[in-house]
């Protein structure tokens, strides 16, 4: 059995936006794969995983960071902005990130997507933002266009449950149950 990279660990996440099924782009930036993974602050295990792979990707990535500079960025400067974040400072108001933090996590390669038995989820409903999973992340170095950093792909998503669905989806019912109240007592087309 080979031994485990030092930039990659394994979490538990609750997802968030999440872009499994389908990449996306932002902005003129090529289509990815993503999502937020928000994880619990009292997930003691899980920061310190995240801390030790965010700083072999650092040591790993200390040319890469220093690029055409002379000098390079402390790793506690390195991870100021990123990637790891204080979902009580970043997302407040958000009760999904409340007692969390979260990195946003993508690929260019559609992450696996498996169950807890390891096989493959193939039907694109049993994925949406809010399910709960174990995440196989990997850390690297970047710089680009003056911006140096941390950066975090997504490789493996094994689901572990279903959660309430993320975000402000509404059913047809709550969108115009109001609507329903006023045709009743209003003519509309009068």
């Amino acid at each position: 059995m080979s031994a485990k990279h030092p930039t990659k660990c394994t979490i538990p996440a609750q997802i968030s936006y999440a872009n499994l099924n389908q990449p996306r782009a932002f902005g003129d930036q090529p289509a990815k794969y993503g999502a937020s993974l928000i994880v619990s602050k009292k997930d003691e295990m899980a920061k310190a995983k995240l801390m030790a792979a965010m700083k072999a990707a650092y040591d790993e990535g200390i040319s890469v960071l220093k690029g055409k500079s002379k000098t390079v960025p402390t790793f506690e400067e390195i991870i100021a902005d990123g990637p790891l974040h204080d979902g009580d400072l970043k997302k407040d108001g958000d009760p999904a990130y409340k007692g969390a933090y979260y990195l946003n996590a993508k690929n260019s390669r559609k992450p696996l997507i498996i169950n807890t038995d390891r096989e493959e989820i193939l039907d694109p409903s049993e994925i949406y933002s809010g399910i709960y999973a174990k995440c196989a992340i990997g850390f690297y170095a970047y710089n680009k266009a003056g911006n140096r950093g941390i950066g975090c792909s997504l490789d493996i998503v094994m689901k572990t449950a279903d959660g309430d669905p993320l975000g402000t989806a509404i059913s047809v019912d709550e969108a115009f149950a109001e609507d329903d109240d006023e045709a009743s007592s209003d003519d509309l087309l009068s």
